[in-house]
C-alpha cells in the first residue's frame, strides 16, 4: 500500500520472482488523455506508521502467495478469512479473494497451480496450504477486471488456529458509498509523492474516501459490460485541487482526502479487504470492500503527480462491493458445506443504474484496449504481450 500519495505500477497481484509478467490495459483517449489500468498501498507519510502488529483484529487477513500453469514465478495477492464453519465453529477454511489472482492470463479460466496463506498472529506466523482444486470464481468473471465480477474464494487444506480472527461481509447496498474505507494489504509500498518504490510482503492499513460508485470509471477505461455498481472509486489525494483525480476526471465526487491517513492500493494488494469500523474505534468484523483495479490518465491534463501508474497522487483505485455479490459469496460457501450458520438474509434493494455520467464518457472513449508489460516491474527476463479488442 502506497501511504498518502501513489497508486501503484499494477493494481492486483504482484510478481515476487521468476521472469517479469505484467498485466495493463490502456485506452487511447480522443482528448489526447492516454488511460492505464491494471489489477491491484502507498502512503501519505513514512510506510513503516502504517504497518499493522501481528496478534491484533486484521490477523485474519491473509498474505497469499501463488503459483500459475501459465508462467514461471511466484505471486502474491492479500485475502480474508471467513466464517465458514457451518458448525459454526473455528473450522474456518474459506478465503475471499480477487478472481484476478487465480486467473493469471486473464482468460476467465481458474490457472491456479499452488497458493499458501500466512496469518500474521501474535504467537508467529501460520502458513497453510490451500485446496487449489476447490478454487472457485464468480460466474459472470470473464477475465476483465474492468467490468466487474472479480472475486473468487480460496479453500484451505486445514482451518487456522482460534486466536486467528475471521470475518464477516456486508449485505447492505445502502452503507456503500460516503465515508472512509480502512484498507489493509501486503502489496508494495511507498510514499504516495514517490510511488510504490518498496517491496511487499508487510501488511499496512490506510484510509480512504469511498468517492462514489465505480461505473463511470469502469466505462472511461473501456469498459463493455459493466456490471452495474459492482465497485467503489478511490483517489489518492494530496490536499491540492490539480491532483484530486474525482473533480479533474469528473468520475466521482471531489475531494481532498484525509491528509496524512490517506492511501491507495499497490501490486500485492489484489483481494485484499477494506472493513467497516476501524478505525472509529469498532473492530473490523465486516469486509465491505475487495480490492480489485487501479488506473490513471496521463497527457495534458492530468491530475497524476508523475505521469507513472504506480499507486501515487491523482490516481484511481475501484474495489468491489461484498454487499453486490452477497448472495453469490453464501451460495458457494452452502453449495461447499461451509455457509457459517444462520444464513442471514440478502437485504433486499435495487443495484445502482450506470449514471449518466457513465454514459457520456462511454460514448466519448474508444474502446480499443490492450494488455501490454509495465515499463517499471521487478528485475528478470522477459515478458509477454496479450492483445485484446472490444466491441
Amino acid at each position: 500500500m502506497l501511504i498518502l500519495g501513489t497508486m501503484s505500477s499494477v493494481f492486483a497481484s504482484e510478481q515476487v520472482s521468476g521472469a517479469v509478467h505484467n498485466r495493463q490495459v490502456e485506452i487511447q483517449l480522443p482528448n489526447g488523455l492516454r488511460g492505464l489500468a491494471a489489477p491491484l498501498y502507498t502512503t501519505a507519510g513514512p510506510p513503516p506508521g502504517y504497518e499493522v502488529p501481528a496478534g491484533g483484529t486484521l490477523d485474519g487477513v491473509a498474505d497469499i502467495l501463488w503459483t500459475t500453469t501459465k508462467a514461471v514465478g511466484t505471486f502474491r495477492c492479500t485475502g480474508s478469512l471467513l466464517q465458514s464453519d457451518p458448525l459454526g465453529g473455528d473450522n474456518d477454511m474459506a478465503i475471499l479473494t480477487a478472481a484476478h489472482c487465480v486467473d493469471f492470463n486473464l482468460d476467465g479460466a481458474i490457472d491456479l497451480a499452488t497458493a499458501t496463506a500466512t496469518f500474521q498472529r501474535a504467537g508467529g506466523p501460520q502458513s497453510i496450504a490451500v485446496d487449489v482444486a476447490q478454487t472457485m470464481v464468480h460466474p459472470g468473471w470473464d477475465g476483465s477486471f474492468i467490468d466487474g465480477d472479480d472475486l473468487a474464494i480460496l479453500v484451505l487444506v486445514s482451518p487456522p488456529s482460534s486466536d486467528v480472527n475471521r470475518y464477516t461481509w456486508d449485505t447492505n447496498p445502502a452503507d456503500d458509498i460516503g465515508g472512509d474505507a480502512y484498507q489493509v494489504g501486503y502489496g508494495r509500498t511507498g510514499d504516495m509523492a514517490l510511488g510504490d518504490i518498496l517491496a511487499s510482503g508487510i501488511k499496512h492499513a490506510i484510509t480512504n474516501d469511498r468517492d462514489g460508485t465505480a461505473d463511470a470509471t469502469a466505462a472511461a477505461f473501456g469498459g463493455v459490460a459493466i456490471t452495474p455498481g459492482y465497485g467503489v472509486v478511490l483517489d489518492g489525494d494530496n490536499g491540492l485541487a490539480p491532483n484530486d483525480a474525482c473533480a479533474v476526471y469528473g468520475l466521482c465526487a471531489p475531494g481532498l482526502g484525509n491528509g496524512a491517513s490517506e492511501g491507495l492500493s499497490a501490486p500485492g494488494d489484489s483481494g485484499g479487504p477494506s472493513f467497516n469500523g476501524v478505525p472509529d474505534g469498532s473492530p473490523p468484523d465486516e469486509v465491505q470492500l475487495v480490492t480489485s483495479w487501479g488506473g490513471t490518465f496521463l497527457g495534458m491534463g492530468s491530475a497524476d503527480i508523475n505521469g507513472i501508474l504506480d499507486s501515487s497522487y491523482g490516481e484511481l483505485s475501484v474495489h468491489t462491493r461484498t454487499s453486490i455479490y452477497a448472495s453469490w459469496i453464501e451460495s458457494t460457501l452452502a453449495m461447499k458445506g461451509k455457509l457459517e450458520p444462520p444464513v442471514r438474509p440478502q437485504i433486499g434493494g435495487e443495484l445502482l443504474p450506470i449514471d449518466t455520467t457513465a454514459l457520456f464518457i462511454s460514448g466519448l472513449y474508444g474502446s480499443a484496449m490492450w494488455l501490454a508489460p509495465l515499463g517499471a516491474g521487478i528485475a528478470g527476463a522477459g515478458y509477454y504481450i496479450v492483445q485484446r479488442l472490444y466491441r
